[in-house]
C-alpha cells in the first residue's frame, strides 16, 4: 500500500467567482472543469484533472483532502486498516467529484475529512504532451507561476494520536517534530512524497485548516509571485516575504477571498518518499520561534489560531 501524494485538497468559499478569478488569474491556476457549485483547476505543471476544487459554501473552510494511491487495489487496503481503528469510510462513487475515480472517504481524528483515490482523469500538461516549449505563454506572465500544490497544514487537538492514524493506517513518515518541556508532540511535519512535508499539523481545534501551500521552482519565481500579489491587492501575512526554521523554505502568506489561507514558498529538502528512512529533527518550545519565523526570531500566536 502507499499513498504517493496528496493530489487535491477541496475549499469552501463564500464568493465562488471571486474565488476563482483569485486562485486564476492571481495565481495562475486554470479552470479545468465546472459543475455547479463548483469549480476544479489545476496547475500547469500537473496532468491530473484537478489540484483544487473550489465548493460554493456560506462559510470558509476545508472540504476534503484528497490522496492519491499507486494501485486500485490500495484504496481497499487503506479502507480496511481505516475500518480496523473503529473510523467509518464511505465509498465514493466514480465521477462524485468531477475527473475522479471511485474511492473512498473518511474523517481522520483531528476531524478533517479525506478521501483516497486511484484514478483522476488525465488532461495532460498545459504546455503541451508532443515537443512542448517550457516556457509559458505570454499571457501567463501576468499570474504567479505556481508549479504544484505542494502541502497543507491542518489543526489537531491531539496530535500524538492524529500522526500515529497517519503513520500507521496511511503510511506516512514524520521528518521533524515539536514537543513541549514534558515531551508532549505538540506539531508535526508529514510526508508520503520526495519532500520534507505533504500534511503538517499543529495544536488548534479539531476541524481547522491553517493552510493550502503551492511550490515554485525557485526564490525568484517567489519574489515575483509577491509583486503580483501586491499589484493585485492581496494582503500578505504582516512579516511579508520570510524564511521558517522548520524546512529551511522561504515563504509567503496570504488569504484567498473567503479567507483561506494560502502559501506560495520554495526550498524545502527532499526525503526518500517512504517511512522511516529520514532521522526526525526535533524542535523545542524554546528555540520554535525562529523555527517558525526564521529571520524575525518571534513567534505571533495570531499565525496559529487564524484557522478555517
Amino acid at each position: 500500500m502507499s499513498v504517493n501524494r496528496v493530489a487535491h485538497v477541496g475549499l469552501h468559499v463564500t464568493d465562488l467567482e471571486a474565488a476563482v478569478n483569485h486562485y486564476a488569474n492571481v495565481l495562475g491556476l486554470v479552470v479545468s472543469d465546472r459543475r455547479e457549485g463548483e469549480v476544479y483547476l489545476r496547475t500547469p505543471e500537473d496532468q491530473d484533472h484537478h489540484v483544487l476544487m473550489l465548493k460554493a459554501s456560506d462559510s470558509a473552510g476545508l472540504d476534503h483532502v484528497g490522496l492519491k494511491v499507486n494501485r486500485p487495489e490500495d484504496v481497499e487496503e487503506i479502507e480496511k486498516l481505516v475500518e480496523r481503528t473503529g473510523t467509518r469510510a464511505v465509498r465514493v462513487a466514480e465521477n462524485e467529484e468531477a475527473g475522479q475515480g471511485e474511492g473512498i472517504r473518511f474523517i481522520v481524528p483531528s476531524g478533517q475529512t479525506f478521501e483516497v483515490v486511484y484514478h483522476m482523469d488525465k488532461l495532460g500538461y498545459l504546455s503541451g504532451m508532443e515537443n512542448p516549449d517550457p516556457v509559458p505563454d505570454e499571457s501567463a506572465f501576468g499570474r504567479a507561476l505556481l508549479s504544484r500544490l505542494d502541502h497543507l497544514l491542518i489543526s489537531t487537538a491531539d496530535a500524538e494520536e492524529n500522526s500515529k492514524f497517519f503513520r500507521e493506517v496511511l503510511d506516512f513518515g514524520t521528518s521533524e517534530t515539536l514537543r513541549d518541556p514534558s515531551g508532549k508532540l505538540l506539531a508535526s511535519w508529514m510526508y508520503c512524497t520526495n519532500t520534507m512535508h505533504d500534511v503538517a499539523m499543529s495544536p488548534g481545534p479539531n476541524g481547522g485548516l491553517h493552510h493550502v501551500a503551492f511550490w515554485v521552482d525557485s526564490r525568484a519565481d517567489l519574489v515575483r509571485a509577491v509583486n503580483l500579489l501586491k499589484k493585485n491587492g492581496v494582503r500578505t501575512f504582516d512579516y511579508a516575504m520570510t524564511r521558517h526554521g522548520v524546512s529551511g523554505v522561504t515563504t509567503i502568506y496570504f488569504h484567498d477571498p473567503a479567507g483561506n489561507r494560502n502559501e506560495i514558498f520554495h526550498g524545502p529538502y527532499f526525503t526518500p518518499g517512504a517511512p522511516n528512512r529520514v532521522q526526525e529533527v526535533a524542535w523545542d518550545m524554546e528555540n520554535f520561534p525562529r523555527g517558525v519565523f526564521y529571520y524575525e526570531r518571534e513567534m505571533d500566536m495570531k499565525f496559529f489560531e487564524d484557522l478555517t
